[in-house]
């Protein structure tokens, strides 16, 4: 989620004119995440020594994907920047949105899944050890298949 808002907020201030270095570091310094921080501080230390954008970010490859800094790369050697950071939120956004359309989905089956356990837990510890008092005093021989579940 900081990706995409930092992707985003970028876009839109570089598309307004506010030089780059300057838009990290006011992004950098609106974001809670700590670890983001440190990431865009590196960042911002970077571009301000003269590095590229693209150079600056390519030290974090694992944070930011390839795709996202070839996208930046790319950027900034056409001068589209701005359309190429708009594309990459849109993305993201799109990334994200799907991530939670799975999570939703698989919360139902594991629902399912956990119920399930716990009632044949509750069945194995409270039901079937007094059906096995009710056929041990009952003095009958069981078939096969049923003695098996009672052993």
């Amino acid at each position: 989620m900081d990706k995409l808002l930092f992707t985003k907020h970028l876009g839109m201030m570089i598309k307004s004119g506010i030089p780059i270095s300057e838009a990290i570091a006011t992004i950098q310094q609106q974001t809670k995440n700590s670890a983001f921080q440190k990431l865009l501080g590196s960042v911002l230390t970077d571009v301000s020594n003269g590095k590229s954008f693209e150079k600056a970010l390519s030290k974090h490859s694992k944070i930011l994907t390839l795709f996202y800094i070839n996208l930046i790369r790319i950027g900034e050697e056409s001068g589209n920047l701005e359309k190429n950071l708009e594309y990459l939120a849109e993305q993201l956004k799109k990334t994200y949105e799907f991530n939670k359309k799975v999570q939703g989905a698989l919360l139902y089956p594991v629902i399912i899944l956990l119920v399930t356990f716990i009632a044949g837990g509750a069945i194995s510890f409270f039901v079937l050890p007094k059906l096995v008092e009710l056929f041990s005093s009952l003095d009958v021989k069981l078939p096969l298949q049923p003695r098996f579940c009672f052993l």
